[in-house]
């Protein structure tokens, strides 16, 4: 059954005098599978913006175009196809080279969400209060932090380190080097929250941000609001960009499915007393026969499950592909749902000073944040005069 869909989605400049963030919400087919997609864009005004439009536009075509498959595979798709466009845009415009965006796009279908994501980006579930991270972040903070954990750098080196804003992955047209999806879809319960967000919006602490969405209830338009007002208000230095996309499952309104399984699970309890009862009538007027055969009666006990919300439907938005919902994800076995641990492969005990850290590692990535963000492997961070910058406003 059709609900008033609970999505919103606002954005602010921040202390820039341009705004590369891009993003939308959109339903995808009539089941009522809604599509939610952040993409943040770097290379300065003369081409962050464009590279995280083109992004944008390309995604949502390639994913309401293509044929039916599993989510996981159309969302994956639909990355390639936005990437492939912005290789396009770079060999007709050389004067945008080094231009590219975050791509942040997940997909609520039935009661569940799966997505795909390349940069920093983040993702937040919030439930019952508490705000957990869904996607992972592919900057160097998490190897960073890595550090941190064995003692070869302090929280206040960690937190003064201009690498810490530097990208290990991002669409600019290359081959991509990191992309984050979970193995299966995640289940989402009435009431959660699901937060899409550009990276400025965590000048406020994940329990700043937690206390803003759980200041209003059912209305995702009012807690974006907060949310951006808040992000204003703490008045950072030279504050980036900030955009959020927010939606709510709904506390209410089971689906009929829902409704007839209750239905059902009520029933059962009272039949099952029957059967007994009429059972063990049977056995009391029927005599016992003498070659000791037995009678066994075998329960079918009633299985009840945890009711979740339905589907949230757009109805101001149509589309006419039909998309299968998501069974099985297996794209990239390397990244779990969970919230990962991201060292160097082999080991930060050995080779974090090596390959996350080199010798050089003040002059490895000149950084001016938030402006400048770099692209590098994954696990590594490259000599200067081989990492790829932004262009400095």
């Amino acid at each position: 059954m059709a609900l008033t869909p609970l999505m919103a989605g606002a954005q602010i400049q921040g202390a820039r005098d341009y705004q590369e963030d891009s993003f939308g919400h959109w339903l995808v087919n009539d089941d009522g599978d809604m599509l939610l997609l952040v993409a943040d864009g770097m290379g300065g005004h003369a081409a962050g913006d464009t590279a995280s439009l083109l992004a944008k536009e390309t995604f949502l075509n390639h994913y309401q175009n293509s044929t039916p498959a599993p989510a996981s595979v159309m969302l994956r798709d639909a990355l390639n196809a936005a990437n492939g466009a912005i290789t396009e845009h770079i060999a007709n415009n050389p004067g945008h080279e080094g231009m590219g965006c975050t791509l942040l796009a997940a997909l609520i279908s039935e009661q569940a969400i799966t997505w795909v994501s390349v940069g920093d980006s983040p993702m937040w579930l919030l439930r019952h209060g508490e705000l957990k991270r869904l996607n992972e972040d592919h900057s160097m903070l998490p190897v960073l932090q890595g550090l941190v954990e064995l003692g070869r750098m302090t929280e206040e080196e960690l937190a003064k380190d201009s690498r810490r804003n530097a990208l290990r992955s991002a669409l600019c047209g290359d081959q991509l080097s990191l992309i984050d999806q979970p193995k299966m879809p995640v289940p989402l319960q009435a009431g959660d929250q699901i937060l899409l967000a550009s990276d400025g919006v965590q000048t406020l602490s994940d329990k700043a941000i937690a206390e803003q969405l759980s200041a209003q209830s059912s209305d995702p338009a009012a807690g974006v609001r907060r949310l951006l007002a808040a992000v204003d208000a703490a008045n950072a230095p030279g504050q980036d960009n900030a955009t959020a996309v927010l939606a709510e499952i709904p506390a209410s309104a089971n689906t009929p499915h829902q409704h007839k399984q209750a239905s059902s699970s009520k029933l059962l309890p009272a039949v099952g007393a029957v059967v007994v009862a009429a059972v063990l009538g049977w056995w009391l007027l029927t005599p016992t026969p003498d070659c000791g055969a037995t009678d066994e009666i075998c329960a079918d006990p009633a299985s009840e499950t945890q009711p979740t919300a339905p589907a949230i439907i757009e109805p101001e938005t149509a589309a006419d592909t039909e998309l299968v919902a998501p069974e099985t994800i297996e794209i990239t076995p390397e990244v779990a749902p969970e919230v990962p641990e991201i060292v160097p492969e082999k080991g930060l005990e050995d080779k974090a000073m090596e390959q996350a850290v080199p010798e050089d590692a003040d002059d490895a990535i000149p950084l001016d944040k938030p402006q400048a963000v770099l692209k590098v492997p994954s696990n590594s961070v490259p000599p200067k005069e081989n990492a790829p910058k932004k262009n400095n406003e």
